[in-house]
């Protein structure tokens, strides 16, 4: 392959429509394989819509499969999947439920990995579910951003993905093989003048790649580092590292959800860890317009991470995540400007008015502060 064709960064994809569109038409194009890996996959219309395409290219000779979570994805229409296997595509359900799965409910793979024909992957914060599919400012539609690559990048995500299947179908059914379980890696490569590292976290690995990986980021930070992520319990020391990242004179702004959430659970029992941080400098911004869901960080406008991984104690120590660090100026000066303008359909939060909140709401963080390792 020419390598001359794959050494640009990712392409950064902002809009829900612009996503599925390319998503779907991607699907439609599949020439010899589609590898799909998603926490959450909906039988509604855009979920069905989806299962179609697999489908038809299934019928088409090109080799699908299929990984979902079997919580995340839980509601996925059983007779739609009958269709799928029935036309050939080849579906698994990560972590399936049976007798005993309460002991592992917390292990999820909570990835969204998406690769076409071994060379065209794509990788962020999307499930497959209406919600995703709107535009900004939609009725209380979710926020968020995807990104598509070619070349080394999708191939070596193909690879990974395989890894995924190969561990997914070793569990499907009686006793897991523990022996199979894999630790997670963080791995270096280059694609052209573009560097990257792969994040494959697991839960087998104390602490995670994923801990790991956002711990070193924060760490390196010199003047700037900008986070936007849906759910924020700080957990394993991360709020003391931003803390520090502040008080050495990195300007580190936060973008969190505001009222808009899918989990207000979350919401209400992270608002008490907030003080420390807006008492140290660390800026707080609420997005207005929908749900933010959208995952990333940028260190120094020069490194970006993106993929699946929130801040909060699920990522950090239960699910399986992946994510990519990429070392380029351009695309993380792409990336500020995306981040800057959802800025500016957010409200900063003061450490004031953080202070002022209402009685009530310090007694529902108080009550839900012991389910912050669970939430």
């Amino acid at each position: 392959m020419d390598n001359s064709v794959t050494s640009s960064p990712p392409d950064i994809l902002a809009d829900g429509k612009q996503i599925f569109e390319i998503l779907k038409r991607a699907l439609s194009q599949a020439r010899t394989e589609i590898n799909l890996e998603s926490f959450m996959f909906v039988s509604d219309t855009l979920g069905e819509k989806m299962a179609e395409i697999l489908i038809e290219r299934s019928k088409a000779g090109v080799v699908c499969r299929v990984i979902v979570d079997s919580f995340g994805s839980r509601n996925f229409d059983s007779e739609t999947e009958a269709e799928m296997r029935d036309a050939g595509v080849q579906f698994l359900r990560f972590n399936p439920m049976r007798w005993g799965f309460l002991k592992k409910i917390n292990i999820r793979s909570h990835r969204k990995l998406l690769i076409i024909d071994g060379d065209t992957a794509f990788i962020g914060g999307c499930g497959i579910a209406s919600p995703w599919k709107a535009d900004v400012g939609e009725s209380r539609e979710f926020r968020d951003t995807h990104f598509r690559m070619k070349g080394r990048a999708a191939r070596l995500l193909n690879e990974h993905f395989m890894e995924n299947w190969n561990y997914a179908s070793s569990n499907q059914g009686g006793r897991p093989r523990k022996h199979r379980l894999k630790k997670g890696e963080i791995r270096f490569f280059e694609d052209g003048e573009i560097a990257y590292q792969l994040v494959a976290s697991s839960p087998y690995s104390k602490p995670t790649m994923a801990l790991r990986n956002f711990k070193d980021l924060i760490k390196q930070a010199k003047e700037t580092l900008d986070i936007s992520t849906p759910y924020f319990i700080p957990c394993e020391g991360l709020g003391r590292l931003l803390r520090e990242a502040a008080a050495r004179g990195v300007e580190v702004r936060l973008l969190i959800p505001g009222e808009i959430t899918d989990e207000p659970v979350v919401q209400e029992s992270a608002r008490g860890l907030w003080g420390p941080l807006l008492k140290s400098k660390v800026q707080l911004f609420r997005y207005q317009p929908d749900f933010l869901h959208q995952k990333f960080m940028i260190v120094d406008n020069s490194l970006s991470s993106i993929g699946s991984t929130n801040i909060d104690p699920r990522s950090m120590r239960f699910n399986w995540e992946t994510n990519l660090n990429v070392f380029s100026q351009g695309f993380a000066r792409q990336l500020t400007d995306i981040f800057e303008q959802d800025l500016e359909r957010s409200d900063r939060l003061t450490y004031e008015q953080w202070v002022q909140r209402p009685f009530r709401k310090k007694l529902s963080e108080f009550f839900l502060r012991p389910l912050h390792n669970y939430l």
